[in-house]
């Protein structure tokens, strides 16, 4: 699996896992999508 998939498979199940806490709720998927790029760019720190 190359890193570009894996970072797209991670961002797939934060999704997931994020707008399933949100069930049922009016949530902007685009604004959710965003907080969840940048937390994980957040947690990876730089190289």
């Amino acid at each position: 699996m190359t890193l570009k998939s894996q970072l797209q498979s991670d961002m797939t199940e934060a999704m997931k896992a994020v707008m399933g806490k949100f069930a049922g709720q009016n949530v902007d998927g685009k604004h959710v999508s965003e907080r969840v790029r940048s937390r994980m760019v957040e947690g990876r720190g730089s190289p």
